[in-house]
């Protein structure tokens, strides 16, 4: 039987004062999903 894993994560900081789907990402929050991308590119398996 294989293993599964599960990868949680909170989105990003955004700006305040806006419906969610309109606000965009903060200056820390555009860091913070470039460390998330950065994560899941070095730690999930590679396709062939």
């Amino acid at each position: 039987m294989s293993q599964s894993h599960l990868i949680l994560w909170r989105h990003a900081e955004a700006e305040e004062g806006f419906p969610d789907l309109a606000r965009a990402l903060t200056e820390r929050g555009h860091q913070q999903a470039r460390q998330v991308a950065h994560w899941l590119k070095t730690h999930l398996p590679h396709e062939p």
